[in-house]
């Protein structure tokens, strides 16, 4: 049930409401003891539409008919505590326990079952067996077995008044074997035929005319009894018949399975919300966003801090629904994108959401481009996954839907990227400020977009340029002036680079590498010339020292070999 809600998130606030209303309701620290009993029965409670389709095609087990009936006992169970809450408590904004009111076909599915199949000794013994007064052929067979035991002991004072040296034996009946004597001691009379010992003082043998006797007019009642009960006409005519009773209560018994459902997920959403400190949203039809200290529910769970952000996206002078964010390497942009969306998912489904407060009006679709997803099954490079991904946004986005774009442009020139990515702000622009949608995230190293004025703010509704946000990820340098720790904060304003330096020195490469590449870029600011990378004082003497050695190694080089040579003149070239 939880998949196909995800599966589905709800775009009505009325439909949205009536979830949270019931998530509300199972969060509250009051009604606790109410939740405890009804997890108590949803641990009772089995698939019971896939349990019906077999029964369906005669295929159920003893198990399956005992976990229908269980779990018919356990729905109606839950439906008695909700019965109690609807009397109790002003509850009718909750829809869920209006349904489970109007369901009242359990208790004549329960019944019928009930009334046929002995749940408890059929779940011991594996085998289906029926309540006495149900089968006359089969009430017979239990009588017959349960007197066995007076008919035995006539039989063997019979037996011990026509022999009275015998004295001490039983009848016993064992299933498969038959009528036996018991002695406990060996018996030489004629008419006793040994079968077995069992012990050094038991021992069974058989009469002819008394054993055959009780075979013939009793026989093997057990396994009489359980053939019957495993598959014999009478049994089999009664599952039949119980089966077609049945069918028509077909829908009830889908209705039942899926009320159960919701009750689970309502449950699992309300125990989420209580152990992780999420708050209700407030839902509506406008077109914004309102988050404070919003955080992402996922990414909280595996770092000893999370640091909260706020998220407005709003149709107003100051805010608008278009925002860029800029800011270094692994400050945090990548995890506040996801954070919006799925926070805007999370309330589509019914759930609560992790903020402080949250206003969110719902959205008809939420565009991602964040994640390549490269496969050899396609013949398409990275960048044109990208493009894929950007277009069918464009394409089937419309004013209601959540646009999320995470460095687009990246996997091409710094020039191609500059001028798609420009573009694309600059259409998605003019479609806010014709259609007033959709809302719009963009994360971009791509600074020049807004120091040489890229973008385009100018259009028929006045939009200036205060009316669209830049917001970096603020980061903080450390005191040895190479690395940046990040505080994962958002603020107004546009990053000073992407610190991609301090993300290769936090990587692990090598500190030559870093120390060439600090020196490029300083060059490149100055637009001044890149010499060739010199080689270190101390790394020419390294090759120095080596080329010394080679020479040193030979004793003769007028008799040196062709290979010690080379190897002279490949060490010498180290040095160039």
């Amino acid at each position: 049930m939880l998949r196909s809600w995800m599966l589905a998130p709800l775009t009505d606030p009325n439909e949205i409401n009536h979830r949270l209303d019931t998530v509300q309701f199972f969060s509250d620290q009051s009604n606790e003891a109410t939740r405890a009993n009804l997890v108590d029965q949803l641990k009772r409670f089995r698939d019971i539409s896939a349990i019906f389709l077999k029964i369906r095609q005669r295929s159920a087990s003893a198990r399956d008919w005992c976990n229908l009936y269980r779990s018919i006992i356990s729905f109606m169970s839950s439906r008695s505590y909700i019965q109690e809450i609807v009397q109790s408590w002003d509850s009718s904004t909750i829809l869920l326990f209006q349904q489970f009111s109007d369901e009242t076909g359990g208790s004549q599915i329960s019944n019928l079952l009930g009334n046929i199949i002995d749940v408890e000794e059929s779940s011991a013994s594996d085998s289906i067996v029926i309540h006495e007064g149900v089968s006359e052929q089969l009430d017979d067979a239990r009588i017959q077995y349960n007197h066995l035991d007076n008919v035995l002991s006539e039989v063997a004072y019979q037996i011990c008044e026509r022999s009275p040296s015998l004295r001490g034996i039983t009848v016993q009946y064992i299933p498969q074997v038959g009528y036996v004597i018991c002695c406990d001691s060996p018996t030489v009379l004629p008419d006793f035929v040994f079968q077995f010992q069992e012990d050094d003082n038991t021992f069974y043998y058989k009469v002819d005319e008394c054993c055959r006797d009780l075979d013939e007019s009793i026989g093997d009642i057990f396994g009489h009894i359980q053939d019957m009960q495993r598959g014999n006409l009478p049994v089999l005519a009664l599952l039949e018949q119980l089966t077609i009773t049945l069918i028509p209560h077909e829908c009830s018994i889908h209705k039942m399975c899926e009320l159960m459902g919701f009750l689970d997920v309502y449950m699992a959403l309300a125990e989420c919300a209580r152990n992780s400190s999420f708050i209700r949203p407030r839902v509506h039809e406008e077109i914004s966003i309102s988050v404070k200290q919003a955080r992402h529910p996922l990414q909280e769970l595996v770092v000893e801090q999370f640091i909260p952000n706020d998220i407005t996206l709003v149709d107003g002078r100051k805010t608008m629904l278009v925002n860029i964010i800029t800011g270094h390497n692994g400050s945090g942009k990548s995890v506040y994108l996801k954070t919006v969306g799925l926070i805007q998912y999370m309330v589509q489904i019914g759930s609560f959401v992790p903020a402080k407060e949250a206003s969110v009006g719902v959205v008809s679709g939420i565009f991602t481009r964040i994640q390549s997803l490269e496969t050899a099954n396609l013949s398409q490079s990275s960048f044109t996954i990208d493009c894929s991904q950007l277009a069918r946004m464009l394409h089937q986005c419309d004013r209601q839907s959540l646009l999320l774009v995470d460095e687009f442009g990246k996997g091409t020139s710094e020039l191609d990227g500059l001028s798609l990515l420009s573009s694309t702000i600059n259409h998605l622009t003019s479609r806010v400020s014709k259609d007033g949608g959709p809302r719009v995230l963009i994360t971009t190293h791509q600074l020049k977009i807004m120091a040489q004025k890229l973008v385009s703010y100018g259009n028929e509704d006045g939009f200036s340029q205060e009316t669209k946000e830049s917001a970096p990820m603020f980061t903080l340098l450390t005191s040895d002036d190479r690395t940046n720790a990040p505080l994962y904060t958002l603020q107004l304003g546009i990053a000073e680079g992407s610190n991609a330096i301090g993300c290769a020195t936090n990587s692990g490469i090598t500190d030559e590498i870093i120390l060439r590449a600090r020196e490029i870029l300083e060059l490149m600011r100055q637009e001044a010339h890149i010499p060739p990378q010199s080689v270190s004082v101390t790394r020419y003497m390294q090759f120095c020292q080596q080329l010394s050695s080679t020479f040193d190694s030979v004793s003769n080089w007028i008799e040196a070999s062709d290979e010690e040579v080379d190897k002279l003149i490949l060490t010498a070239r180290l040095i160039d």
